[in-house]
């Protein structure tokens, strides 16, 4: 929004408001065993993320996408996360793409201690996660980021 002039922000959340269907946004990781897989964060709009477009409080969204689970949202650390648990990234690869980098410390501890993370972690490595596909080369220029199409 900060591309259109202040004076058009307003209208340009109501259009977006009314129009958005969905947001997808996916980064591509490096797996255990230096392939490529993908994590994605999902919104579907809701009459409240609307509401939250409308009213310029998207920095609230992310809580209606961790409660929306139900209807297909997730949040890219939720995906991460369950990356990581299955062995399928490093730990390094989940703080490179985190959203809230001490939270996601805070959930892995307590993975960690009340599952034994660490252990099944180096026993799997490279396990197959749903989103996993084919994996891919690393790209050609060798950098990382996330792509919301």
């Amino acid at each position: 929004l900060d591309a259109f002039p202040a004076g058009a922000r307003d209208q340009i959340r109501v259009q977006l408001a009314s129009s958005v269907v969905a947001v997808i946004s996916q980064c591509l990781l490096r797996t255990t065993d230096e392939k490529r897989v993908a994590a994605y964060e999902i919104m579907i709009r809701t009459d409240g993320i609307a509401a939250k477009i409308r009213e310029n409080k998207t920095f609230q969204i992310t809580s209606d996408i961790e409660t929306g689970a139900s209807r297909g949202m997730r949040t890219l650390d939720a995906d991460l996360l369950a990356l990581f648990n299955q062995g399928i990234i490093p730990e390094e690869e989940v703080f490179n793409y985190a959203q809230d980098a001490e939270m996601m410390r805070q959930r892995i501890s307590q993975l960690a201690v009340s599952d034994g993370l660490a252990a099944r972690h180096a026993q799997n490595p490279g396990k197959q996660h749903a989103n996993s596909g084919q994996h891919g080369k690393p790209d050609q220029d060798g950098k990382k980021g996330c792509h919301t199409p």
